[in-house]
């Protein structure tokens, strides 16, 4: 799936936004940080599955369930429930509070494991990015993107 101008456009709306409150998401509006989570998680986490995205920690360690609640909010429930079964896996609370034991943990780990395979279902699921770009587009007047005359075009062409 090729990620469309409108969800490029979301996105940097969104950063801009964040640069200026500190780079802290959970200062965004909900529909800004939820673009932000979703292309930050889904991003790390088609470059290598939930090994990648449990094996160093997010500035401001923000609890997993940030993500887990973004994933549903657009509407990726099975993405959602992968990343949520994950995080019940490990054998202490609040894992994202220490990259230390997620990593001995994984490490334990043999590589066909049910943690790894949870990983493997999200990894790539061109889904995620559909739903996102969804979301998006039935919230696009939260980025401020109904007014801008090149995304009408590039939608207008579209159809």
């Amino acid at each position: 799936m090729t990620r469309t101008s409108i969800l490029h456009e979301a996105v940097a709306v969104c950063v801009r936004h964040l640069k200026r409150l500190g780079g802290d998401p959970r200062a965004l509006p909900v529909r800004e940080r939820t673009v932000i989570v979703i292309t930050t998680a889904q991003g790390i986490i088609d470059n290598g599955g939930f090994q990648y995205f449990f094996e160093s920690d997010f500035p401001r360690r923000p609890p997993y369930s940030v993500f887990i609640v973004a994933y549903r909010r657009i509407g990726a429930l099975r993405a959602a429930t992968c990343l949520e079964r994950a995080v019940g896996m490990f054998p202490f609370a609040r894992p994202h509070l220490s990259q230390h034991r997620r990593n001995q943990f994984m490490d334990s780990l043999p590589r066909k494991s049910r943690f790894f395979s949870l990983g493997f279902r999200v990894c790539g699921d061109d889904s995620v990015w559909s739903k996102l770009d969804r979301y998006i587009q039935a919230n696009e007047q939260a980025f401020g993107l109904r007014s801008n005359p090149a995304l009408q075009r590039t939608r207008s062409a579209r159809r």
